[in-house]
């Protein structure tokens, strides 16, 4: 499902890889069909290495479909395939969807009687393009309706503070995209507009103190800033946010923007999504001021999205992602297009009925961040109970200070199998938010199981299913110390060289250990690296020459478990038992208790005492005096901790 940006929906298939060489195919087939519910344009093809000939295009009240297909043979895979169509709309557009059929109860169901109920919910899907103020282009619009109002508006000078990721992480085509996106928004400024500039690594090193004026001379000043600058170290994003929200609050009256240009992988510091959110937005919250907006363009394929969401949903930002490969021209003129205009705020879907509605979720937004842009789109799905004939359903918001809602009238069918894909949709958006939700928040059990569920019933890939779904290769382990630890990956046998690329920016080649089936290699997790997950890619090459990318975590765990121990009784006869209960961190896998001359015994969740708990007998022949019973523990990182517990040991 493709979102709709200033009345423009676009597509990208990577094709060219992010490393190594590009492959050459012998047969290549490409076919592409879209089914819109608006009248589209015919569509636009970026590349012309890939000529595709129409084969299908219509247009009616039953819908608009196009399709189109290429055929080659030995071609070379040197450019990503693209697209872009219009959507010619001449007002904001509410359409409709519903499916609901008697469930097919797989192979898979059948392993787990829960599953293999059958569910006789019916799913949903609203959706809705907003073109609040009629024809026209997409910049005539953000000119005119900038403030949510009706009446034509001058444009107003742009206060923009340009932050610029120059960490390892974005060497390569990171850093040339990024440069690109730089120049791109100097030389979009007109004199009139202030601009500062920011670099940032593990320090933060602005251009000026002050806000300049985008002269000719000042954007060719920034512009040498950058190029005397050199990437280093790792990425303290927590940081840069806060010292950027000061160098904003200098400018001139009007409304301030920041435009990061980042991986958004923080690797320094405070690396936890909902702390630099927090901090952010308390930094941000000012009584004299309004709050500064923030624009991001993500740069790469492992753009943290989980935490650019986050940031964007209370300061009304907006951000778009572009691959390390791809022309990224669109996503430059969109993001620059949505500086000082308006958004839609407070997006929800709404029925009038909604005991008959569960589970709704936005399609395109996994943090449900509820804000868009006027010429976007927003699409909820979701699931109803029971059939409901002229139900009454609402996608409502506001623009500025406009509040509005676009209505219709629709039939919950009691059978309708049209639309199949809705429930695969629904899964998606489902395991879509648990997984921000867990980015955000941590882990659950809860959660883990259920999208692990979902993607294998309906055949996607999660962070918790790809060696399932792409069993390519499996990190371990996933929890380690700072220092010097070792990282294993095991992959199918088709693979012949895996290269990892840490998150403070080495790359290092693994070694095959045949004896044990997996790979190898020690490297040095630096020791100011804080406690938190982190992300690591895995390059991996097969004995046909071509290339796997996969995005594993793990977690950098230095603190050792802390215990509270006790025994039953600080007085004991030889012979007699000691009965030890301890509280340890949840992170601790095991407990062990000795005294001295007596077997250690390993301690055991009892859910009764809500404790870890062991029996330890006491030498029957141990002379009479005081002794230590300790009690060691160790974590998933091996670290490691013990406590004392003294007894009095009375000989028989």
């Amino acid at each position: 499902m493709l979102p709709v940006e200033n009345l423009v929906s676009r597509f990208s298939f990577p094709l060219k890889p992010s490393f190594g060489t590009a492959q050459r195919i012998g047969e290549f087939h490409l076919r592409v069909s879209v089914v819109s519910d608006a009248p589209i344009s015919p569509l636009r093809f970026s590349s012309p290495v890939y000529a595709m000939k129409t084969v299908k295009q219509f247009s009616g009240n039953l819908g608009n479909e196009q399709q189109y297909e290429f055929t080659a043979s030995n071609i070379e895979l040197k450019e990503d395939f693209a697209l872009e169509y219009s959507i010619n709309v001449e007002q904001s557009a509410l359409s409709f969807i519903a499916h609901r059929a008697p469930e097919r109860i797989t192979a898979y169901d059948l392993r787990d009687p829960r599953l293999a109920a059958k569910n006789p919910d019916g799913y949903f899907q609203a959706s809705a393009i907003f073109n609040r103020y009629g024809t026209g282009s997409s910049s005539d619009r953000i000119q005119r309706y900038g403030t949510g109002s009706s009446s034509d508006r001058v444009s107003a000078p742009r206060n923009v503070l340009l932050l610029l990721d120059t960490s390892l992480s974005m060497h390569g085509e990171k850093l040339s995209r990024s440069v690109e996106a730089v120049d791109f928004f100097l030389h979009s400024l007109q004199p009139q507009d202030h601009f500062n500039l920011s670099l940032f690594n593990d320090g933060f090193a602005p251009l000026s103190p002050t806000p300049l004026p985008a002269t000719t001379e000042n954007v060719e000043r920034a512009l040498g800033f950058i190029k005397a600058s050199m990437l280093g170290g790792g990425t303290d994003i927590n940081q840069a946010l806060l010292e950027s929200i000061k160098l904003a609050n200098a400018f001139p009256v009007g409304e301030r923007s920041i435009v990061l240009i980042s991986d958004a992988n923080p690797t320094l510091k405070t690396v936890s999504i909902k702390r630099i959110s927090q901090a952010f937005d308390a930094a941000n919250s000012s009584a004299q001021l309004p709050k500064t907006r923030l624009y991001a363009l993500g740069i790469g394929s492992d753009t943290n999205r989980s935490l650019l969401e986050t940031l964007m949903q209370k300061c009304k930002g907006y951000f778009a992602q572009a691959r390390e490969t791809e022309d990224i021209a669109p996503q430059l003129k969109l993001v620059f297009a949505r500086i000082g205009s308006a958004s839609i705020d407070g997006l929800q879907f709404v029925a009038a009925n909604p005991a008959n509605f569960s589970h709704v979720y936005s399609v395109q937004s996994p943090s449900q961040s509820q804000h868009t842009f006027d010429g976007a789109s927003e699409a909820f799905v979701g699931r109803y109970k029971a059939p409901q004939q002229n139900a009454e359903v609402k996608i409502q918001g506001k623009l500025g200070d406009e509040s509005f809602a676009l209505s219709r009238r629709v039939n919950l069918p009691e059978l309708e199998i049209a639309h199949e894909h809705l429930p695969r949709l629904w899964a998606r958006a489902r395991v879509d938010a648990l997984i921000y939700e867990i980015n955000l928040n941590g882990e659950r059990e809860d959660y883990i199981a259920e999208i692990i569920r979902l993607s294998q019933k309906y055949k996607f890939v999660t962070p918790y299913t790809a060696f399932l779904a792409a069993p390519r290769s499996l990190l371990r382990p996933r929890v380690i110390q700072p220092g010097d630890p070792v990282i294993r990956v095991k992959t199918d046998a088709s693979i012949k060289e895996v290269f990892a690329v840490l998150p403070f920016g080495e790359t290092l080649p693994l070694k095959f250990l045949s004896n044990e089936g997996v790979w190898q290699a020690r490297f040095l997790a630096p020791a100011w690296m804080p406690d938190g997950t982190y992300r690591c890619r895995l390059l991996m090459t097969d004995k046909q020459g071509n290339g796997y990318q996969e995005e594993k975590s793990f977690v950098i765990d230095s603190h050792s478990p802390k215990l509270t121990a006790r025994v039953d009784s600080q007085t004991v006869r030889a012979g007699d038992d000691i009965t030890v209960k301890v509280s340890a961190d949840k992170d601790t896998m095991r407990l062990v208790a000795r005294v001295y001359g007596a077997q250690p015994v390993q301690l055991a969740w009892s859910e009764k005492e809500k404790m870890n708990v062991g029996r330890l007998r006491v030498p029957a022949g141990l002379a009479s005096g005081q002794y230590a019973v300790t009690v060691s523990s160790e974590d998933f990182a091996h670290n490691q901790s013990s406590v004392d517990v003294m007894v009095s040991v009375i000989g028989r």
